[in-house]
């Protein structure tokens, strides 16, 4: 069970190489329709960064890919993005305490050495801090509980 969320390390270089082509597409396309200016930004400024920011990961996964000829776990890869996916999707309907909950569920499933209750144990403390932090520092108007 423990190896099936694994995979080789020629399959890692084309990914990252195909993410690194993809990117730059999205760059070149975006930067055709026009940054803009910071006061007035135009409609490829999303594009472009959005490009710039997946050729960075994707030069990030292939300088990790090339290093060694170990297999990654690729648990890590699709669970924490959406963890933080979740949270974005959460924060707002089902508040503070449940989107910091599933962020931090699927970061458990995605990375075996924390466990369960050191899960809950961070997202309580995460919670918490979150609250001190935007709501009484910032004055956000973010519920703990159901928005």
């Amino acid at each position: 069970m423990r190896n099936s969320l694994r995979f080789g390390r020629d399959a890692e270089l084309v990914f990252s190489y195909a993410l690194l082509i993809l990117g730059a597409i999205v760059t070149l396309t975006g930067w055709h329709y026009g940054l803009g200016y910071l006061n007035d930004i135009g409609p490829g400024a999303f594009p472009v960064g959005l490009g710039v920011l997946l050729m960075v990961l994707a030069l990030m996964s292939l300088r990790e890919a090339s290093g060694s000829g170990e297999a990654h776990r690729i648990a890590p890869v699709l669970f924490i993005p959406l963890g933080i996916i979740a949270w974005g999707l959460l924060i707002d309907t089902a508040g503070l305490l449940a989107a910091t909950i599933a962020l931090i569920a699927l970061y458990v499933f995605g990375e075996p050495r924390l466990k369960p209750f050191g899960g809950a144990v961070l997202a309580l403390s995460l919670t918490a801090a979150g609250y001190v932090l935007f709501v009484l520092g910032l004055k956000l108007s973010l519920h703990i509980f159901w928005g």
